[in-house]
């Protein structure tokens, strides 16, 4: 109904017009709006508010429920936007830190001896380099877990124990690398089944850790080379978490987990430990049979794979999609190698520091 009438000056009027009556009362803070009561049920009026407090309008009735709308879109602010939430770790991972750790020991276990370079303060992390050796970018994702709260142990397995601190920093190159681990006992590079020597030793140092630092356990990480170390290693009860980055031994068996009987018996029995493999899809030393044999192995529950694509390789990295977490990472938000960096330290968090056991 629409209700024609005008305002007079003075405390108030009445509307008069079709279809209903009463007090039409002006809202201050809304130009035109007043409201009109009848008998049960009312209309708002749309139109130029008087000079008094209560005036009479002119103008068309709309129905209470859609004018009690318009009202609030027209008084109200427009809803702001919610702040992004900043991303998990994203002061540590903001670090562009690539300096060695300066701390080193001789370790002796197992019938073996090692220097170990260590670094940081919290639960411990034992991190295990890739060929050619202790890399920048090595020491990059080294300083991101330390920043994240954790001892980083990162083992010379490759250097006989005495050897200075700049031999064990030095890079000899992936062809100097290759046959220094070719060359060692403790490391069986073609073996098609079975694993290496240096499993028991890099277990010592789990223990050793364990002791030092204390909490629910270690975490071990290996990448390449010592990829397949952290599934060997995760056979401990020390061992609390376990990554391994681009797994490419043994070198002629891409289905193989260079992992002897009693070592696949020993993680499979971890039924409580998620373990981490990260790799990209076209990477030529860790293919798509390895990851098959890890999740029939454990389980599809507990083999936390990602396989990252081919494009998401740092161009300046290496020749060939490899290696996720060190030469091959972009260090920007979004990008695939850049986040599973990001769910790495999530994991290790979780698993080092939430009181997990397993």
């Amino acid at each position: 109904a629409s209700v024609k009438g005008k305002a007079r000056p003075g405390a108030g009027g009445r509307a008069r017009g079709r279809g209903c009556g009463g007090w039409v009362t002006g809202c201050a803070g809304v130009r035109g709006v007043g409201v009109a009561g009848g008998a049960g049920w009312g209309f708002i009026l749309m139109g130029k508010p008087g000079p008094g407090p209560i005036h009479r309008a002119r103008g068309r009735a709309l129905p209470l429920t859609l004018a009690a709308g318009m009202i609030a879109a027209h008084a109200a602010p427009p809803p702001r936007k919610a702040p992004s939430m900043p991303q998990p770790f994203a002061d540590f991972l903001a670090l562009d830190d690539r300096r060695p750790f300066e701390d080193m020991f001789d370790f002796e276990g197992a019938g073996m001896a090692h220097p170990v370079l260590a670094g940081g303060h919290g639960p411990g992390v034992i991190l295990m380099h890739e060929l050619p050796g202790f890399v920048a970018e090595f020491w990059r994702l080294a300083r991101w877990i330390e920043a994240a709260g954790f001892r980083v142990y990162a083992p010379a397995y490759l250097d006989p124990a005495g050897s200075a601190l700049e031999e064990v920093l030095a890079l000899h190159g992936r062809v100097g690398g290759m046959a220094r681990a070719c060359v060692s006992r403790e490391i069986r590079l073609f073996a098609k089944s079975g694993g290496s020597p240096v499993s028991d030793w890099l277990r010592a140092l789990a223990r050793q850790a364990h002791a030092e630092c204390g909490g629910p356990g270690v975490g071990a990480v290996g990448l390449c080379l010592s990829g397949n170390f952290a599934w060997s290693v995760a056979i401990d009860p020390s061992v609390q978490a376990a990554v391994a980055g681009e797994p490419a031994v043994p070198f002629n068996n891409p289905g193989g987990l260079h992992l002897s009987e009693a070592e696949a018996a020993g993680l499979k029995a971890r039924t409580g430990l998620p373990v981490m493999a990260l790799r990209f899809a076209g990477d030529p030393s860790c293919k798509a049979e390895r990851f098959t044999a890890l999740t029939d192995l454990i389980g599809p529950d507990r083999a936390l794979t990602r396989v990252l694509p081919d494009d998401a390789k740092n161009p300046r990295g290496n020749p060939f999609p490899h290696a996720v977490l060190t030469r091959d990472l972009i260090a920007a938000d979004g990008q695939p190698t850049f986040e599973a960096a990001r769910e790495v330290l999530g994991y290790l968090t979780d698993r080092l520091k939430g009181g997990a056991r397993g």
